[in-house]
């Protein structure tokens, strides 16, 4: 399953994060909002958020690391991208939907994985970098932490997005319950990597 990001691209002078397995660390979750989706012809309205990771590779120009940008709809149904790659990056799946509903995505702000990124060639011929899976970090690898980079809702040119609000006959479900999470079902912090 490939999950798409991009770091670098054709509209300017970038250099992708290079191929391969490689450690990375989860540098910020980032709420997009509700967007407009074409899919198969049909227009659908979205919540996308993004989540960014570092590279333990390094730009050769200005030794910064890599950033990896994938984008997912706030879902967390069992069939949906996002639960996928949590549960890959989890390293185990979720025991329930009560449990992955009640999952707290900020908390992954920090966390390690081993990923596998590939390259693939855009429409107009520049290279972008995807991240093909994620797993947790091997035993006994010693963790990465983020640096040089600010979290998008701490930077001075963000606005945030409106926060979305369902109609009544609106199949919007928000990622989070009303009443706060089902901790006897919820997964405690030492059993995930984040």
């Amino acid at each position: 399953m490939a999950i798409h990001g991009k770091a670098g691209g054709s509209g300017g002078d970038f250099e992708p994060c290079p191929e391969g397995p490689q450690q990375l660390v989860c540098c910020d979750v980032v709420d997009l909002g509700v967007l407009d989706v074409t899919w198969q012809g049909q227009i659908k309205r979205q919540h996308k958020i993004q989540i960014r990771w570092q590279s333990q590779e390094h730009d050769a120009k200005d030794g910064k690391p890599f950033l990896l940008v994938s984008r997912y709809t706030l879902s967390m149904h069992e069939k949906a991208n996002l639960r996928k790659v949590l549960e890959q990056w989890r390293g185990r799946k979720f025991d329930n939907d009560a449990a992955a509903e009640a999952f707290d995505i900020e908390s992954v702000i920090g966390a390690n994985g081993f990923g596998n990124v590939i390259h693939n060639k855009g429409e107009k011929g520049g290279v972008f970098a995807n991240l093909a899976s994620i797993m947790p970090l091997p035993k006994g690898m010693p963790k990465a932490s983020v640096r040089d980079y600010i979290r998008m809702c701490d930077r001075d040119d963000y606005k945030a997005p409106e926060k979305p609000q369902p109609a009544e006959d609106d199949d919007f479900r928000s990622n989070r319950h009303d009443d706060g999470p089902d901790f006897a079902s919820a997964p405690s912090v030492d059993d995930i990597p984040f």
